[in-house]
């Protein structure tokens, strides 16, 4: 079995009675209007894919994909030189235009489906593939890779005055097929994950030779702290089947991941086993490991599925709730005591996917699992991107169906092939509801592939192929193969929510600590500052800080004895305790 990234292009033109007897319930909360941002447009036989996207602290948005051959992205034009290219760029909130934009390619297929930014560092990562057979090769500005079939890697972008250039690459890479599919970074901190497909897999001076069958899961750390990064762990975990990260998490020192796994996988000291045993399904994982420093361990292992295959796209933290999209494509989908079952009926085998949202809490040593949603209609819906913020949740996707089920909701498809979808839950602790859901539509394929936010806007990005793509009162326009947008919507509620739940997830690490901890604590609506306040064990106060919110502080612990302390973060009306161990 080889990674399915693929869309299943059918279309069936039936109404589900089940979204019509919710339409005649009334549907949700108004869904705030779209706003346009930006248009990555190509013409003739040229077409432009944004496949991530995120933003800074100065509300710059990145994006990187995939582009057929000429396009312009703001001032730079490229040409691919095979079947399809990367490009990496960076467009300005404050002047509504690219600030700079730079590619990478080969003679294959390339496509760089992770980003993550720090500061004025931009990291991708996505894998090459050779034009036939033989060895495959990709440049980066100075810098080429080489390898075997296929390849993934990991590039760094920097910013050099008014424009950008690839700064390093490293590849992945088994005797086999590897594909970097998700990034997420803390600080100078940066964890990448994907799968490798033969007994061993290298990365750096890094390397493993444990693999376990056709395709395993690994999971790696780099500190970039100079002109190269170090190279810290690398861990791996699977099946003898087909196993695949897709999403990554991290709060501090616990990494969280998703997946794909089939038969029984192994991560760590976990076990886990597909509720289908058959070779053509697959159930979802979500696991954390512990990054000791030079060492990266496997903490708990938590699965859900049915009877079909299923196939988590998407990660969103706040606090210690942990939310996984994706698509369930069996009868039924099973997370712990929630079943969804399918708008498909049963009996359509890993073809036709509805779409799920479900939340699990990391309870330290365990990982507990919560609520489960799910949308859909009767053809093929997916889920792509997830973000959250304090209670509430986004999730974007498409839907080929004439009619997709979200909540009260009711959607209907304009388009001939797909429409996509923009819908808000609101997570009631042991429940979750649906607040509102949205579309945006033209006369061909259009699918939203990435999320991001920032403050109370929320971003998706993705692509199109019709001549337009119509979202609410603006039209974007494509004269080429397809086009790429990245558009928005604001929601007020965020502004509101968001100070009480942003000390909740504030971390401290490590613990126990000599000498210094670092403290994170993000974005807090109306606080540009949060109090720090360390306790001793009799409830007095040794320590007492003012540092900046959406930031990482380093606390000073020297003279304090060894011993077990509490850490309060105060900010925007909100406060959370944490514990904190003093060697």
């Amino acid at each position: 079995m080889k990674p399915l990234h693929s869309l299943q292009m059918g279309v069936r033109a039936l109404l589900l009675l089940a979204g019509l007897l919710l339409a005649a319930r009334g549907a949700g909360a108004q869904a705030p209007a779209w706003q346009s941002n930006l248009l990555l447009g190509s013409t003739g036989n040229s077409g432009i894919g944004v496949q991530a996207t995120t933003t800074d602290a100065a509300n710059n948005v990145y994006v990187t994909g995939t582009f057929i051959g000429t396009v312009t992205v703001g001032g730079s034009t490229f040409t691919s030189l095979g079947f399809r290219d990367v490009f990496v760029a960076k467009w300005s909130a404050a002047t509504s235009s690219f600030v700079w934009a730079v590619s990478a390619g080969g003679a294959g297929f390339e496509e760089a489906p992770a980003i993550a930014v720090n500061g004025t560092d931009v990291y991708i990562g996505g894998k090459f593939t050779s034009a036939s057979t033989g060895a495959a090769s990709m440049a980066f500005g100075a810098i080429t890779l080489t390898g075997d079939n296929g390849a993934g890697f990991v590039a760094k972008v920097v910013e050099t005055g008014a424009g950008a250039d690839f700064a390093w690459a490293y590849k992945v890479e088994s005797p086999g097929n590897d594909g970097v599919n998700a990034l997420a970074r803390e600080g100078n901190r940066l964890y990448v994950a994907g799968y490798f497909g033969a007994a061993s897999v290298s990365f750096g001076p890094l390397a493993l030779a444990t693999g376990a069958g056709n395709y395993d899961v690994f999971v790696a750390k780099l500190t970039d702290a100079g002109p190269v990064p170090q190279f810290d762990w690398l861990q791996r975990a699977g099946s003898s089947g087909y196993d695949e990260a897709t999403a990554l998490q991290v709060s501090g020192p616990n990494v969280y991941v998703t997946g794909v796994f089939t038969g029984t996988a192994a991560f760590g000291p976990s076990t886990l086993t597909t509720a289908n045993t058959s070779q053509f399904t697959s159930d979802l994982f979500v696991a954390k490991l512990t990054d000791a420093g030079g060492a990266g361990n496997w903490t708990w292992a938590v699965q859900g599925g049915g009877n079909g295959y299923d196939r988590p796209a998407a990660l969103a933290r706040s606090g210690n709730n942990l939310y996984v999209a994706g698509n369930f494509s069996g009868a039924t989908f099973d997370w712990g005591g929630t079943a969804l079952v399918s708008a498909n009926g049963p009996g359509n085998g890993t073809v036709i996917s509805d779409v799920f949202v479900a939340k699990l809490v990391d309870a330290g040593p365990t990982g507990r699992l919560g609520w489960a949603q799910q949308a859909g209609g009767r053809d093929d819906d997916r889920a792509y991107g997830l973000e959250a913020s304090g209670t509430s949740l986004f999730v974007a996707g498409l839907f080929y169906s004439g009619t997709l089920v979200c909540g009260n909701t009711l959607l209907t498809r304009g388009g001939t092939y797909s429409d996509l979808y923009l819908a808000k839950l609101v997570d009631a602790g042991p429940t979750s509801t649906v607040s509102w859901a949205q579309q945006a539509t033209g006369p061909g394929y259009m699918g939203a592939y990435a999320m991001t936010s920032r403050g109370n806007r929320v971003y998706v990005a993705g692509f199109f192929n019709g001549a337009t793509g119509g979202f609410g009162s603006f039209t974007l326009a494509n004269a080429g193969l397809y086009a790429s947008y990245v558009v928005s919507v604001v929601d007020a509620t965020l502004t509101a929510t968001a100070s009480p739940r942003a000390a909740a997830g504030a971390t401290v690490f490590p613990s126990p600590a000599h000498g210094r901890a670092t403290v994170e604590v993000p974005a807090t609506a109306g606080a540009a500052t949060a109090t720090l306040t360390v306790l001793d064990a009799l409830g007095r106060a040794v320590r007492t800080r003012t540092v900046p919110t959406n930031a990482r502080t380093e606390l000073d612990l020297t003279g304090l004895a060894p011993g077990v302390y509490a850490l309060r973060v105060a900010a925007g009306g909100g406060a959370a305790t944490r514990r904190l161990v003093v060697e």
